[in-house]
């Protein structure tokens, strides 16, 4: 079943059950005030029958014998036009008004009703005569017995059944407007969906990126189009970064591999002396020296955005005192740091990658018998080199893949380092910056990071 149709499947039985509850608490409702508007008339009747007024009954002349007046007459006083009108005795003896059509059914507890106190409350009960529904009260008399008064129910009983087709045609035709409602609401709820389902697979088939998701609303399928919007930009970005370092490696893996190719080949001239000989190979080795850095660099770079480590908090002057230790180690430069405790948060890994590109590029340049000088601290990384410095249209440039000054072109390198510096830095929030020195030459790199409470997310 398909999104759309389960949206409109649960509105429509939402609402048919609303309808249906709503429908038998009204029909109970009105079957019970119309139940208590007969109780009450069938309770006034009893309270103003002449039965329960003796000085009413007894008055008037007495039969011959002195018997008492018969009780048709009595009865004739209590309008019993429209109700059956009874009394019943202990024993069960029912004396009735002779036009009645019925006899009202006596049950055990109108019969406790005749022979109990007389300050008794009365009973009230349906009951069916001769195939009519009645509403019964039967009520203690103050002489003695019990009066039983019947009224029929059949005005009731319509009443409530048209009222209840009332409530069937009702809730037939608002189960059916809810069908058509929800389905309309689903087709607009779903309607995002889709659209996100077809990106998606436009995606899937096309490997194109470029399409277009826009957020209709702000709620939660908006903030969804927004993400994969997000999402999509990431990875085409990502493609065309991948792209772009695909071409500038092939472009610089082009030069050391055509040179080793007219070295290999000058190898097979017979006229090529001893010495040529040496020279080739040592040219060959350096080539090959070149290709090894290029693509360990190309791996880094390729791998430094790469969510395999996880973040942790990193003690990042022992990180810059082991990067010190191997350039000077390397370079036999003498490597001046002045530190004061700093922790991050960060992958470990990636973050001593950046500050030995950061040392190793400083040892590059510095001259000989001029000290490296690397400050540390309060969220800042400053090394500092007494080399030619960078000019000042290229302090930028230097941070792009590949790039390589006019000055550089003659060093070892592949113009990937600071490259790598500068991606791993955006990575953990930071940023990267190249300037000259203030108090004489050399060039100073400033690696900014997120102090620990910024930059550590907070534990669950």
């Amino acid at each position: 079943m398909t999104f759309r149709r389960r949206i409109a499947l649960l509105a429509g039985l939402s609402f048919v059950a609303a309808v249906v509850a709503c429908s038998v608490v009204g029909f109970a409702t009105v079957r019970r005030q119309m139940l208590d508007q007969i109780d009450s008339d069938l309770i006034q009747r009893v309270q103003g029958s002449p039965l329960n007024q003796p000085e009413l009954a007894d008055r008037g002349p007495r039969a011959p014998g002195g018997r008492a007046r018969p009780l048709d007459r009595v009865l004739d006083l209590t309008r019993p036009t429209d109700v059956l009108f009874q009394t019943v005795a202990p024993d069960g003896s029912i004396k009735a008004s002779a036009r009645q059509s019925g006899v009202i059914p006596v049950i055990d507890r109108d019969l406790a009703i005749a022979e109990g106190p007389r300050d008794k409350p009365p009973i009230l009960r349906s009951s069916e005569i001769d195939g009519t529904r009645f509403r019964i009260i039967s009520a203690p008399l103050p002489a003695g017995d019990a009066v039983m008064i019947a009224r029929p129910l059949t005005e009731v009983d319509e009443t409530l059944r048209q009222f209840a087709w009332s409530l069937v045609v009702v809730s037939v035709a608002g189960s059916v407007l809810a069908t058509a409602v929800g389905w309309w609401v689903a087709r607009r709820s779903a309607r995002p969906v889709e659209q996100l389902t077809l990106a998606a697979e436009h995606v899937a088939d096309t490997l194109e990126f470029d399409v277009g998701l826009t957020p209709q609303h702000d709620d939660e399928i908006g903030r969804l189009t927004t993400s994969i919007a997000s999402m999509l930009a990431s990875l085409r970005s990502s493609r065309d970064q991948q792209q772009r370092l695909v071409m500038d490696a092939s472009h610089e893996f082009r030069t050391p591999l055509t040179s080793l190719r007219m070295n290999v080949s000058m190898l097979d001239h017979p006229d090529l002396d001893p010495a040529g000989r040496a020279e080739v190979v040592a040219d060959i080795r350096a080539e090959l020296e070149e290709l090894s850095d290029l693509s360990a660099e190309l791996v880094d770079l390729a791998t430094a955005t790469q969510q395999t480590e996880q973040p942790t908090t990193v003690d990042l002057i022992a990180v810059v005192q082991r990067a010190a230790e191997r350039t000077a180690r390397r370079t036999g430069h003498r490597i001046d740091v002045t530190a004061e405790p700093w922790v991050v948060w960060g992958r470990s890994s990636q973050l001593e990658r950046a500050v030995q590109n950061l040392v190793d590029n400083a040892g590059k340049w510095n001259p000989a018998g001029a000290p490296i000088e690397i400050n540390a601290g309060h969220g800042t990384l400053v090394v500092r080199d007494h080399g030619p410095g960078i000019d000042p249209a290229e302090r930028e440039l230097v941070f792009e893949r590949f790039y390589r000054a006019d000055a550089a072109r003659a060093t070892p390198g592949s113009g990937l380092g600071l490259a790598i510096v500068r991606q791993i830095a955006t990575a953990h929030g930071g940023t990267v910056v190249a300037d000259g020195a203030p108090d004489g030459p050399g060039a100073v790199l400033t690696l900014r990071l997120p102090p620990l409470p910024a930059a550590r997310p907070p534990e669950a």
